[in-house]
């Protein structure tokens, strides 16, 4: 696990930060699974679309239950705290974020063991496909911006 969120944390950098966000904005696509179908293709690790769907499942619960209502009280009392409360309080959103990806690791990878598959950088990474056609939105404009990613992250890692 420790590995997966060092590498999650190095892939989400200023390079890819915009990239990242914009799939989240525009696509309601979410940034852990994003980094996610990044670190497994870095590792040439591939899941199943029905594993990506109970992960996407799981990730949307997590993020009804509790990340958006705690993001929605940061934004709201943004304007309200000073700028060093303000960073403790995103610092918890983010301790929120990594509680999020252990679960995403625990309850679906730890538990098989993945066999190893080669990936080909000429397409979009297999993990990318997998997750955007289970949120039915595997476009061109979603396509262009994940293999974005994946070049950027290339590059980063």
């Amino acid at each position: 696990m420790n590995d997966l969120w060092r590498q999650c944390e190095a892939l989400y950098n200023a390079n890819t930060q915009p990239t990242l966000l914009q799939l989240q904005n525009e696509f309601a696509l979410n940034v852990n699974l994003l980094l996610l179908a990044l670190f497994l293709d870095k590792k040439g690790l591939q899941l199943s679309a029905e594993r990506w769907q109970r992960l996407s499942e799981q990730a949307e619960r997590y993020e009804r239950c509790i990340l958006r209502p705690y993001r929605l009280a940061r934004q709201q009392l943004k304007t309200q705290r000073t700028p060093q409360n303000y960073q403790q309080i995103l610092a918890i959103e983010l301790i929120l974020e990594r509680a999020l990806q252990q679960q995403l690791w625990q309850a679906h990878l730890a538990e098989q063991r993945l066999a190893a598959q080669t990936t080909s950088h000429r397409s979009m990474p297999k993990n990318g496909q997998r997750y955007l056609a289970i949120r039915t939105i595997n476009n061109k404009k979603t396509t262009n911006l994940f293999n974005k990613l994946a070049k950027l992250t290339a590059v980063t890692t």
